[in-house]
């Protein structure tokens, strides 16, 4: 199996801006699960516009939810 020709990846991530937000981020999700090399692709542009706080990310017993440690470097 060949690898991923990234030039045709980064065109197919870029036209990801035309789609709703929300349709957006379902989309990107769903190509993350293709491949190792399409996760690291997508991830900046996936987590690149997360809103804080999230209103379902939180309980009266822990407090607020944040992201895993991994993802902060793809959280601008």
């Amino acid at each position: 199996m060949s690898p991923l020709n990234l030039d045709i990846l980064f065109e197919i991530i870029s036209h990801m801006d035309e789609f709703p937000r929300r349709e957006r981020q379902d989309i990107l999700s769903n190509l993350a699960l293709v491949s190792s090399d399409l996760n690291g692709a997508i991830r900046p542009k996936l987590f690149g516009e997360v809103r804080w706080p999230h209103g379902d990310k939180h309980d009266e017993e822990s407090g607020l939810h944040f992201f895993p440690e991994v993802l902060w470097s793809y959280i601008q």
